[in-house]
């Protein structure tokens, strides 16, 4: 009978997580997007695509643990009221997410047409070196520098671990989801025929991405920081005026 819910934890919950897979649910709706301009290159790109993506998300689950590590380690020390911790823990994790990155991506490069290979099975050997051929580009552009993408996952994740949850979705929106669908309607046009130009969207709107939550970080330290002195502040006075 003791069980029962507890309204202020349900609104927290409620608070952090929906953003989360509102975000989530964004994020494949321009994927979707994205897809469909693919599916216009023709079959030996799309599945050379698709075995690149396949490639790139081993990569993505690396990224997105740090992404985890991140939130954790920044809420569990803004808890514990450890508030200056929050700067080294987004040091260290995007050092960390960078060197990862960068070396899974690294290695992909060097093995990459034995890595497509595991996912491309052509009778047609002409068929299957295009969809080799397309593969490689996407790995090229998307897979190389995916440290970038970690960069944007940890740095949202050091905000979200700051009890910032609405923020990080909303410039994930604006910043990954938007304005590739922007990038699509408007730059795309100049080159149709350029598979290569969609890919960039990648890498351009992550380092967009991770400025906005680089901003989003300073900004949520130091409000943090500030509402923390303002508090202890008061303590000290009413100590002092009850002295």
């Amino acid at each position: 009978k003791e069980i029962k819910i507890h309204k202020t934890c349900l609104f927290a919950i409620i608070r952090n997580g929906l953003p989360v897979g509102l975000q989530s649910v964004v994020f494949s709706l321009s994927n979707v997007l994205i897809q469909s301009n693919i599916n216009a290159f023709g079959p030996e790109v799309v599945a050379g695509s698709s075995a690149a993506a396949n490639i790139e998300g081993f990569i993505y689950v690396a990224m997105n643990s740090l992404y985890h590590t991140a939130i954790t380690f920044t809420g569990q020390n803004i808890g514990a009221g450890k508030i200056e911790r929050v700067k080294k823990i987004a040091f260290i994790t995007v050092s960390v997410v960078i060197v990862t990155g960068g070396a899974l991506g690294a290695f992909c490069m060097i093995f990459k047409e034995q890595l497509l290979s595991i996912y491309v099975h052509e009778t047609d050997k002409a068929v299957e070196a295009l969809v080799i051929n397309a593969g490689l580009k996407r790995m090229e552009l998307i897979c190389t520098p995916y440290f970038l993408c970690g960069t944007m996952e940890v740095l949202c994740g050091v905000v979200r671990g700051m009890g910032k949850s609405l923020l990080p979705t909303v410039v994930s929106i604006f910043g990954s989801c938007l304005l590739r669908i922007v990038w699509i309607y408007t730059v795309c046009p100049f080159a149709p025929d350029s598979i290569e130009l969609l890919y960039i969207a990648y890498p351009v709107t992550w380092v967009l991405t991770s400025i906005g939550h680089l901003i989003s970080c300073i900004w949520g330290y130091r409000s943090i920081k500030r509402a923390r002195d303002l508090r202890l502040s008061a303590e000290r006075e009413s100590v002092a005026a009850g002295v």
